[in-house]
């Protein structure tokens, strides 16, 4: 069974992991992450191009991959070359000068092939010329080339070896010619040709065999297609393995002339040096350059002959009638811009020899004026005529490429994010490239636009959210600024509903990566809160009084949410003080609309260890000028509150259980027993909470509130004076309803609940305050309200005194 393939997503980010994990050489090939990159699309091409191969499909996918391994092969060579120059620069800048050169492009000595080395020594931009067009040469796919065939045109031979023998009459030749697709071929009348040199057929205007024709014209473009992958050694072995050492002599004619004895070391004499260090090259080169052409313009030969001797001469015209991709184009440029080059750099200067002239041999001039610059180039091929070619150029594979080649990466990154801005760039194969293409470029050290990375990094970003790769969200944060990583990475996390121990194994990814955990723990707070955003009512004449949802009814979702984000400051000790605060800014919140069961529901999910010794311990030393003691205080009066509501509901489910009276009997005198048992339990507990925890307790006064000039303390102290002027009152009327409706089972607490008057009119509690505020439901206030309860309760008293007597 085969093994899953890991994704590409997490392919590279694994080498990303190990560039993060520790010292990076560039020059091991296997620390070089422009390496690595390479080799996973090597590997992701290799696989489509099975499949490819196998079942016909996957063309898209593996025409994707092979650009973007030929990318990535471009970036490793050009960058690379690059890092080496400013350290080159560098070192000879800590030298003080360039160094001893022993003959240079300047020396009056130096031949056509020093002169074109120390071109490639000095010039950077000639360096990365080459290095373009080594690269074009070196992706384009491979071929079948023409199978190799001793003896020079067989078949033509022994024809005219037969002709010679039987001169008197010879057949109407039915042979094509080698040139017969060309309107200017004009053969007689089909003949073979007499001779056999190579001119023959051009200067008789005659056929070769048919079957000497369809191999030479495979053999040509074979010879055309080493050339295009930069392997000229093979092109000329080739002549020379079938027999034809002329046409490979014809290639060698490219290299340039070379005189050891004029650049050898100087401390090395001549008669040391080895035979295979004698001269070498064509002297005439530019004669050669100049035959070339003119056998490239030449319409009678064929089209792969004249595109291998106009790439050979650096003529453009007859080079790009064969061109038929977007790399052969650009290679076509490069190969004739790099051979103008080194013309010009030979012909500036002459040594000690003088090579023939070339001016006798005319030549067509060309349509195509000489590209001295990539820039220049990249324009042409983006107006160019052919339209596919000038389509081609916006793919965004290759726009990269150019931004690469023209070391222009700036400008494409900041192209690239406003397309991405604007909604008009989402394909994730560019947007992950041209992340690690950023990557790549920082680890080497290089500069970028901030604005544009962080754009194209955020996004990809988000591309690994939405695409489910979740446990490579902190890395890539991390490759932020830390200015930004805690707003990218919270707002990753508010799409995290998992369990508890999955939400902290995102944080501890965080902070593994050296993402500031907390400011991230509490902006995720923030962002979810403002998903539910609430409006604190206004503290004024009249108080609205919110429906009291107790513990029985569900939790509502956004409230859940709300809750479940306090998990996330929950990951640590360190932010528990925070967390208090937060906790109860949610609880004030909730019992502002009435939820008590979301407040209960809040304080439950807190931590076992949340409450810290130090808090309880500066409680018995209180100080009103300690605001994490001012919020711990508060905390205890908001969680004594959610319990007084909690067990007053349940002492009001058991008091709705009271067995009826009117059924008598034993068992139901022992039910009555159970439940009154159960109820004076409640009750004690239920008067307890309300009265000792809340009503006598000063809840939530003036003690608490913050003294500090600011927005946020002065809407705190709002919503503390509105908690006090509803659940005051609230709490009162029901320890009112708690002690009258037990009066029957609990004598005592009818009296108490006359009593009543006595606490409510304390001055040191201040209940009476706020049953005199006006609210929606009552507008005079509720100490009327609490009145004509005194009155029932003093009734009742009066009713049970006169029974008594």
């Amino acid at each position: 069974m085969p093994v899953a393939q890991a994704s590409v997503e997490d392919e590279f980010a694994n080498a990303i992991q190990l560039e993060s994990s520790g010292p990076f050489q560039t020059e091991s090939a296997e620390k070089d992450l422009a390496a690595i990159f390479r080799r996973i699309s090597e590997s992701r091409y290799e696989h489509y191009s099975d499949k490819y191969s196998e079942y016909g499909a996957n063309f898209d996918m593996r025409t994707s991959w092979k650009k973007e391994r030929d990318t990535w092969n471009l970036a490793e060579q050009l960058y690379n070359e690059r890092l080496a120059t400013l350290a080159d620069s560098e070192a000879m800048d800590l030298e003080g000068g360039e160094g001893d050169v022993p003959v240079t492009q300047n020396s009056q000595y130096a031949t056509d092939f020093e002169r074109v080395q120390a071109l490639y020594r000095n010039n950077k931009s000639f360096r990365e010329y080459v290095i373009v067009r080594d690269w074009l040469q070196e992706i384009i796919e491979g071929f079948h080339p023409v199978e190799t065939r001793k003896g020079y045109w067989f078949y033509t031979h022994k024809s005219v070896k037969d002709n010679s023998k039987t001169p008197a009459t010879t057949k109407q030749s039915k042979m094509g010619s080698l040139f017969a697709s060309t309107p200017e071929a004009k053969l007689d009348n089909g003949e073979l040709i007499a001779n056999l040199d190579p001119d023959a057929p051009t200067r008789q205007k005659k056929a070769i065999a048919l079957n000497d024709l369809e191999w030479e014209q495979s053999f040509i473009r074979t010879l055309y297609e080493y050339v295009r992958r930069g392997k000229m050694d093979d092109a000329m072995n080739l002549c020379r393995e079938c027999d034809q050492p002329w046409r490979a002599a014809s290639l060698r004619g490219n290299l340039c002339f070379f005189d050891p004895k004029l650049e050898r070391p100087k401390d090395i004499p001549v008669d040391d040096l080895d035979s295979d260090q004698m001269c070498h090259g064509n002297i005439n080169r530019k004669l050669w350059k100049v035959t070339c052409a003119a056998l490239a313009t030449d319409s009678r030969v064929d089209q792969y002959e004249r595109a291998l001797y106009s790439a050979l001469s650096g003529r453009l015209d007859d080079l790009i009638s064969v061109c038929e991709t977007w790399e052969d184009f650009l290679w076509a440029y490069f190969i004739c811009m790099i051979e103008n080059i080194i013309e010009k750099v030979i012909e500036d200067k002459h040594g000690l020899y003088i090579p023939s002239a070339a001016s006798e041999i005319r030549i067509n001039p060309t349509k195509h004026p000489r590209n001295t610059n990539p820039k220049q180039i990249i324009d042409a091929l983006h107006s160019h005529d052919n339209h596919n070619i000038s389509t081609e150029s916006n793919d965004p594979y290759r726009a990269l490429q150019c931004a690469i080649i023209l070391d222009n990466i700036d400008e494409y990154l900041q192209t690239y994010a406003s397309s991405i801005e604007s909604s008009a760039n989402n394909r994730s194969e560019t947007l992950r490239l041209t992340t690690h293409i950023i990557l790549y470029l920082r680890d080497l050290g290089f500069t970028l636009p901030d604005d544009a990375c962080n754009t194209i990094l955020t996004s990809y970003i988000q591309n690994l959210i939405s695409t489910g790769h979740r446990n490579l969200v902190a890395l890539y944060t991390s490759k932020l600024p830390a200015s930004i990583q805690p707003d990218i990475y919270a707002e990753f996390l508010v799409t995290i509903n998992d369990e508890l121990t999955t939400r902290q194994d995102f944080l501890k990814q965080a902070d593994s990566w050296g993402i500031d955990v907390e400011t991230v723990a509490k902006t995720t707070v923030e962002i979810i809160k403002l998903k539910h955003p609430f409006k604190c009512p206004i503290y004024g004449h009249t108080i609205n009084v919110p429906t009291i949802t107790l513990t029985s009814v569900s939790v509502p979702p956004q409230d859940l949410e709300l809750i479940r984000s306090l998990e996330w400051i929950a990951y640590d000790k360190s932010m528990y003080k925070h967390l208090l605060l937060q906790t109860t800014a949610m609880a004030r919140r909730f019992l502002l609309q009435g939820r008590i069961n979301s407040a209960a529901n809040l304080f439950n999910s807190l931590p076992m260890d949340f409450v810290q010794q130090e808090w309880t311990a500066s409680s018995e030393k209180y100080d009103t000028e300690d605001p994490t003691q001012k919020e711990f205080e508060e905390y205890i009066k908001l969680v004594s509150l959610s319990d007084a509501y909690s067990i007053y509901e349940s002492w009001a489910t058991a008091q709705a259980q009271e067995p009826l009276v009117s059924r008598r009997g034993a068992s139901v005198d022992r039910e009555w027993l159970d439940w009154k048992k159960k109820i004076v339990g409640l009750t004690q507990r239920t008067v307890q909470l309300l009265k000792t925890n809340i009503l006598e307790s000063c809840w939530l006064d003036e003690s608490l509130h913050s003294d500090e000039q600011s927005f946020a303390s002065e809407q705190r102290n709002i919503e503390l004076r509105q908690l006090r002027a509803v659940y005051i009152p609230d709490t009162l009327f029901l320890l009112y309803e708690v002690m009258f409706k037990t009066r029957h089972v609990m004598p005592a607490n009818l009296r108490e609940s006359f009593d009543l008057s006595q606490l409510v009119a304390k001055e040191d509690v201040g209940i009476y305050k706020e049953l005199m505020k006006p609210t929606d439901t009552f507008p005079e206030g509720q100490l009327v309200r609490f009145l004509k309860l005194m009155r029932q309760s003093a009734r009742e008293i009066m009713l049970l005194d006169q029974q008594n007597q």
